[in-house]
Formats: structure tokens, sequence, C-alpha cells
């Protein structure tokens, strides 16, 4: 019985991991792998790209948009000379006339 049991031990392959030596027959505890993410970490690449995306636009003050141009900037500036807005969703910012005589837009003032 105990020549039996020392031939079946010897019949095991040994296998040598991580600095230890196991039986082929036991569980490796090293062998457990997370099942958080069973395709990947590339399934939270769109998570990551559209969560970059929404903290992009809290950084923005919502008025600069679009351009705005032609007889609507009249309509809401009162100044006919400007050419043109930046407008928001219900905000705009308007351009300012340069030293050099060109039109142009400046982020640091407030949106109107």
């Amino acid at each position: 019985s105990a020549s039996a049991q020392h031939t079946n031990i010897s019949r095991r392959r040994i296998q040598p991991i991580q600095g230890r030596l196991l039986l082929s027959g036991m569980v490796n505890p090293y062998s457990m792998k997370c099942r958080c993410l069973p395709h990947g970490f590339y399934t939270c690449i769109p998570t990551l790209l559209a969560t970059i995306g929404w903290l992009a636009t809290l950084t923005e003050d919502g008025c600069n948009y679009a351009i705005l141009e032609g007889a609507m900037v009249t309509e809401m500036t009162t100044n006919p000379d400007m050419p043109f807005l930046e407008v928001g969703f219900n905000r705009y910012r308007e351009a300012s006339l340069n030293d050099d005589g060109t039109w142009a837009i400046d982020y640091y003032q407030l949106c109107k």
C-alpha cells in the first residue's frame, strides 16, 4: 500500500510555479484570474472616452458652440458694425474690435 502510494505520487508531473513545486493534480492558487473584465480592458475604452468628453464639456462656459453671422447679430447686440457672435444654448459672447481693426473674441470676457 505504501509502495502503491509512492508510485502514484511519482507518476505525477512536478511543475515549478513561481519558485514552488506543485503537483500537476493539485489546484494552482496562482491561476485564479480576475473575472471582472472577461473580454479585457478594451471594453472600458468607450466608457473612458465618453467620460473624458463629458469632463471636457464641464470646463466650457456654454457660449461658444457656434458662430452666428448676419442680421441676427444686429438684432441681438444693437451694434450694426459687429460681424459675428459666438453663441451657445442660452448665452452669447460678443466680438470686440482690436487696435489693428480686426474683430476678435476675447475669451476672458463673460458671456451675456
